[in-house]
């Protein structure tokens, strides 16, 4: 992958996915505190949140996973600098 199409990867997921399922989260946990007396709703609002935080932690770790395959590209086509002939 070129590092340009990294970037615009990075930015999606960034932007396009992380900010909506950290106001799913958000949400969630507001839910979750108005529905102290309803078991089955606090229940439902619980998974919400299990699965989007889930989802955040697979979004962070496909993100860091991608930028340090790109470092290190980025760092292998660097010429040595301490072998010059």
């Amino acid at each position: 992958m070129e590092p340009l199409v990294n970037r615009e990867l990075v930015d999606c997921f960034s932007h396009g996915i992380r900010t909506p399922l950290n106001s799913i989260i958000g949400f969630a946990e507001l839910l979750k505190a108005e529905l102290d007396n309803n078991d089955t709703g606090k229940h439902y609002s619980q998974q919400i949140e299990q699965s989007a935080v889930k989802l955040l932690e697979f979004c962070d770790s496909f993100i860091i996973q991608l930028e340090e395959k790109e470092l290190l590209k980025y760092e292998t086509n660097q010429p040595d600098k301490n072998r010059e002939a």
